[in-house]
């Protein structure tokens, strides 16, 4: 049986990956009015919605909040990390 926990945070690493490549290529996505570490909250919401219609289905075990907390933490961390390292 899959985990909503390893679903989970490998669709927020890899969302940090794709943002902070994408935000190397198009200034919009670091300069807009929207901050950059707030479109991972959105991903984490969108992610977050269907896990728990098949959590409470009992297909899957439900998210808790420290797992959240570390998928948007670490694809924050991946984010920033590219930023820095492949040049701001």
């Amino acid at each position: 049986m899959l985990s909503a926990r390893n679903i989970y945070i490998a669709v927020m690493v890899l969302a940090g990956l794709i943002l902070g490549l994408a935000s190397l290529e198009l200034s919009v996505i670091h300069d807009g009015p929207v901050p950059p570490l707030m479109y991972l909250i959105i991903v984490s919401f969108l992610v977050d919605m269907p896990l728990m219609t098949l959590a409470s289905k009992g297909r899957l075990e439900p998210l808790q909040i420290e797992v959240r907390f570390i998928g948007v933490i670490a694809a924050a961390l991946i984010y920033l990390g590219l930023r820095a390292a492949l040049g701001a």
